[in-house]
């Protein structure tokens, strides 16, 4: 049986597998160790670092790119490489990045960062707002979507949703009449600048807008005329640069505070997601070598 050499970029998400039940697993190599970088078979990424021609370059005959997300907007390659990475469907039981997208929503309309470096004694400017009664606008009602709408359930909220299927005036009247929006979208070619100009114009009652999905789903022209002219309560983001970069986007940053509240792509990021996923995603593809090599 032909046996295969894998390189993990991110080695700490595969740290609890024991890889000898393997059978096709020959080497498992990490950045510091001897690694024959012309002989590795599949190369095992997260999101740390963007996956182009150059990254790959070092692994010449490689020719899985194996991801432990669901989305694939950090792989942008022109060689002729499978990608293995994770449906929505296969992770249903993971909650880590709705809780976070709750998280962010708590976060920002307690305005507990801007509480924690700003102590005075003037507690006015410390007052928050109630998340009981209000409406939440959900876009996406997937996976995380579907959770956010059990959690909005438990806190006294309305919600309400649109999905890629819902007619124009579902979605206007979402934007009209929600307190709070929350993004469950997938980044995609039709998804980017889903929320642009007009759909800011829309929110009469200048809503938290909390997106746990990729930047690129909200235009960023639009969110910067939103945050100068008020048009929003607050705004926050899983993500801090629109670029995908571990440096802070200087558009955004002028903003954080009271109002935005930017956090480093971190939602999926619990010790149990990362080992349920980094086990799945192994598993899916071990099954895929072992189906070419059976064809």
């Amino acid at each position: 049986m032909k046996v295969f050499n894998i390189f993990l970029n991110e080695p700490d998400f595969y740290e609890h597998i024991d890889f000898s039940k393997y059978s096709i697993i020959r080497g498992v190599y990490r950045l510091g160790d001897n690694v024959p970088f012309g002989d590795i078979d599949a190369v095992m990424v997260g999101l740390k670092d963007v996956v182009d021609d150059d990254f790959l370059a070092v692994f010449p005959n490689a020719a899985f790119v194996v991801s432990n997300t669901t989305g694939t907007d950090h792989i942008q390659t022109s060689r002729p490489i499978e990608v293995i990475n994770l449906d929505p469907t296969e992770i249903e039981e993971v909650s880590a990045t709705a809780e976070f997208s709750l998280a962010l929503m708590l976060a920002l309309v307690r305005k507990i960062p801007f509480i924690q470096r700003n102590q005075v004694s003037d507690r006015k400017i410390y007052r928050g707002t109630q998340l009981r009664g209000l409406q939440l606008g959900i876009i996406g009602l997937g996976r995380l979507g579907r959770r956010m709408a059990r959690y909005a359930e438990a806190l006294d909220m309305k919600w309400t949703s649109f999905d890629k299927d819902s007619s124009l005036a579902e979605r206007e009247e979402l934007y009209r009449k929600s307190d709070l929006i929350s993004v469950h979208i997938p980044l995609r070619d039709e998804t980017v600048g889903f929320i642009g100009f007009n759909e800011f114009a829309m929110m009469e009652r200048k809503p938290y807008l909390i997106n746990s999905s990729r930047p690129q789903i909200i235009a960023k022209e639009a969110l910067l005329d939103a945050l100068e002219r008020n048009l929003i309560k607050g705004f926050a983001m899983d993500f801090i640069n629109y670029d995908a970069s571990s440096h802070w986007d200087p558009d955004l940053e002028k903003y954080v505070g009271e109002r935005l509240l930017l956090t480093p792509h971190i939602g999926g990021n619990t010790n149990e997601s990362v080992a349920y996923t980094a086990e799945v995603v192994l598993s899916k593809w071990v099954a895929r070598v072992q189906s070419c090599l059976e064809s």
